[in-house]
């Protein structure tokens, strides 16, 4: 039989486990009422800026808060982006995206401070474009991209000089969907304009010309109008309400999720994929000198293995499927799981991986019950994004006994 002994470094938390809190995303003309509270120092707010678009918020006093709010804003990848002051409560992206992108909107109580907020974002999208020339002057010719707000509204204006028309070749949204309108052309000999064009999604648009070879010059202009209606976000008291989930970091990195109320089996010893065979991510509660994962038959891909951490943790593991090329575990069940404050099981029916070929883990499905309780948790981890600094973020879908779903997030600053 096949014995693998793990050091204990390797069980090390890199992030202790915190209360967890779930991200939202935002848009331009919200107001966000939210809370920071002890438990949890920073919010962050998901926002998608389009191309050429301004991006400022601002962090209005509060009447009998005493919280001393600060803002950030990263890109997507936690990059800092770089901003512009503009008053004590209010900070700008210093330069608009040169295409639409998602960036992360920080609040934080910074001295320890604590209490309600209000977050106002705003983007300014440029309201008109226009380019001109001749058929020779661009490669492709007549394309304009232009960022563009859901809820507005574009408008299409040709005109040219030539005995045949210029006409829209294509108009995409993002995506790459077509963009139509219900409202008919006004066409005249050397013009064309369309109204009634409704952005229904924030990003890029894209306007390509047909241009014939008879036209001698051309302009193309796009205008658009409206105001998109933003929404009053009241989340005090979600933000203020105990979560049922503490999230955490354990070396490799990876993330540590554990359920609030709930202990003994998967809670205390914490298992999850290991490629081709089972692994422990954490034992909580001791300090055990070492973990053996010993297969319970012999071969290559074992179907079964037997996990011990000294004579204090133990799990008996069956393995489900395996991938036919690569060999690694696609589904496990731990049955049963031992540990000191009580056992249970714990169930893998999916993992996910970052590519075909790839080790590595970017989320996975789990269903764990504790035997002292007789309750059932599943925990669907996802979106595992790890950071050039060492960092780690990540999302869990956590549905308890009653059925009731709730979405929780990890920030790299916990």
């Amino acid at each position: 039989m096949r014995t693998t002994t793990l050091c204990a470094m390797a069980l090390l938390l890199m992030a202790l486990p915190a209360a967890a809190f779930e991200r939202r995303e935002i848009k331009t003309g919200d107001k966000v009422h939210g809370t920071i509270t002890a438990e949890q120092r920073t919010h962050e707010y998901l926002i998608k800026i389009p191309c050429d678009a301004g991006f400022a918020m601002a962090l209005p006093k509060v009447k009998g808060s005493r919280l001393q709010g600060s803002m950030t804003v990263f890109s997507e990848s936690y990059r800092s982006e770089r901003l512009l002051l503009i008053g004590r409560r209010k900070i700008a992206r210093e330069r608009p995206p040169t295409t639409t992108a998602t960036f992360r909107a920080i609040v934080q109580g910074v001295n320890e401070s604590v209490g309600d907020y209000l977050l106002k974002p705003k983007i300014k999208v440029k309201k008109r474009y226009k380019i001109r020339g001749k058929l020779s002057d661009l490669s492709p010719p007549g394309q304009i991209t232009f960022g563009a707000l859901a809820g507005y509204e574009a408008q299409v204006t040709i005109t040219w000089k030539g005995p045949d028309p210029v006409t829209i070749a294509s108009f995409k949204g993002p995506g790459g969907s077509d963009m139509t309108s219900e409202l008919a052309p006004k066409e005249k000999k050397s013009s064309f304009r369309q109204k009634g064009f409704a952005i229904t999604e924030t990003g890029d648009h894209q306007v390509v010309l047909g241009i014939p070879p008879t036209a001698r010059t051309w302009t193309l202009t796009v205008h658009m109008k409206g105001k998109p209606a933003g929404s009053t976000l009241l989340l005090r008291e979600a933000h203020t309400t105990p979560p049922d989930l503490s999230l955490g970091v354990v070396a490799g990195p990876l993330p540590l999720v554990l359920i609030n109320d709930e202990v003994g089996g998967g809670n205390e010893f914490v298992l999850g994929g290991g490629h081709r065979s089972p692994a422990v991510f954490a034992v909580l509660g001791s300090e055990p000198e070492s973990c053996g994962i010993e297969a319970s038959e012999p071969g290559s891909t074992p179907a079964a293995y037997l996990i011990a951490c000294d004579d204090t943790h133990a799990a008996v593991v069956t393995v489900g499927s395996r991938d036919e090329d690569t060999r690694r575990i696609l589904d496990y069940v731990a049955d049963p799981v031992v540990a000191p404050s009580g056992d249970g099981t714990i169930s893998f029916p999916e993992f996910v991986y970052e590519s075909p070929t790839s080790s590595r883990l970017r989320g996975w499905t789990e269903i764990r019950t504790f035997a002292e309780t007789g309750n059932e948790h599943t925990l669907v981890v996802s979106d595992i994004l790890r950071l050039s600094g060492g960092g780690v973020a990540y999302t869990v879908h956590h549905t308890n006994p009653a059925g009731d779903t709730r979405r929780y997030d990890f920030l790299p600053f916990n």
